[in-house]
């Protein structure tokens, strides 16, 4: 009887799982309309992930091996650092309240209500080049660079 229990439990959280996924929009884009990824984006960027298996080298959130980089930590901190040069400091100004108040205003999306009409996400263009430079340092730190190594 407990090991019908337990399969039935089982069952319902399975299709519990797969029926309340978190939505991914069909693009994310700047205020001028520039893509800077698409759904097809994140599920190939989400098969290379467990590919080459990036969760066993570093963390998202805080969950993954911890041979590598907390992933989430450094994009966020990037994102920071793009958003405080455009506001004309040269650091991130964790003293002063009221700028990283409005740094993280700047990276807040602008319409991030994906809906089956209207299925995109718009960011401010601080965003968008804070994205660029995420995946400029990310390209490099995870090999681009090590061609040259031989």
């Amino acid at each position: 009887m407990v090991t019908i229990f337990v399969y039935v439990a089982y069952g319902i959280m399975a299709w519990y799982t797969f029926t309340h996924l978190p939505p991914i929009p069909a693009a994310v884009v700047t205020e001028n309309g520039t893509v800077l990824f698409t759904y097809n984006d994140v599920v190939m960027g989400k098969y290379y992930f467990q590919k080459y298996g990036l969760m066993d080298y570093g963390s998202i959130l805080g969950m993954g091996g911890y041979f590598g980089i907390d992933f989430t930590s450094y994009a966020l901190r990037i994102y920071e650092d793009t958003a405080a040069h455009y506001l004309g400091f040269d650091a991130v100004p964790q003293d002063n309240a009221s700028a990283m108040a409005i740094i993280r205003q700047d990276l807040m999306p602008i319409k991030a209500d994906p809906t089956p009409k209207d299925d995109a996400i718009v960011v401010s263009n601080e965003f968008a080049q804070g994205f660029y430079n995420a995946v400029k340092f990310h390209s490099w730190m995870l090999g681009l660079h090590l061609n040259n190594l031989g």
